[in-house]
């Protein structure tokens, strides 16, 4: 009985020991979450010294970077699904907001420290 669909519900008419009663059986699938490996608005940002290294799994139309102030740092409009940004002008240990626009029209922010 799946225990999913329902209760389980039986009448004990005998007394005594029953050892082979229930069973418990497994599903062969593998436990895994859905919503990490199946991201259609995917955006990965590396931060290597003074550049942010920016891929997606399409097309950024366009990439804007915030200090937490809420000041713009850079707007580009890159039209790559993997680019370079400069951010020399920041100091390390800044918390950077990066927002991007892709190809589908959906909006991605990331946060990071910049080191």
């Amino acid at each position: 009985h799946d225990l999913k669909k329902g209760d389980y519900k039986f009448s004990q008419t005998e007394t005594g020991e029953f050892n082979n009663r229930f069973t418990l059986q497994f599903a062969a699938a593998a436990l895994g979450v859905d919503e990490f490996t199946n991201q259609e608005n995917n955006l990965i940002i590396s931060n290597d010294n003074d550049i942010l290294k920016i891929s997606a799994n399409q097309i950024v139309k366009s990439v804007e970077v915030y200090d937490m102030l809420g000041r713009m740092i850079l707007n580009r409009k890159p039209n790559k699904q993997s680019f370079n940004l400069s951010v020399n002008t920041v100091n390390k240990g800044s918390i950077l907001v990066i927002q991007a626009q892709l190809e589908n029209g959906a909006m991605v922010s990331k946060k990071m420290i910049k080191y």
